[in-house]
């Protein structure tokens, strides 16, 4: 795993459940860092340095079904 998880559906969240964030607490700013979190989500450098390294035999995109199902597709490949 190469960044945090749940990135994008926090992003998500973020922008588009905005003003139920800010009347549960959460402050401008930190909405704000949420939504930017969408400009961040790829992992195209991290992929490739891993093919680079060599003996990678597998790799897995885990925002369709999140981590647990990564996991287990990922033990079956």
């Amino acid at each position: 795993m190469t960044k945090a998880v749940a990135v994008e559906g926090t992003a998500i969240i973020a922008r588009e459940f905005g003003d139920r964030l800010r009347v549960l607490g959460m402050t401008e700013s930190d909405i704000e860092t949420c939504k930017q979190f969408l400009f961040s989500i790829s992992i195209f450098e991290e992929a490739q340095i891993a093919r680079n390294c060599g003996g990678v035999s597998a790799m897995h995109d885990i925002t369709e079904g999140g981590l647990a199902t990564a996991l287990m597709e990922l033990s079956i490949a």
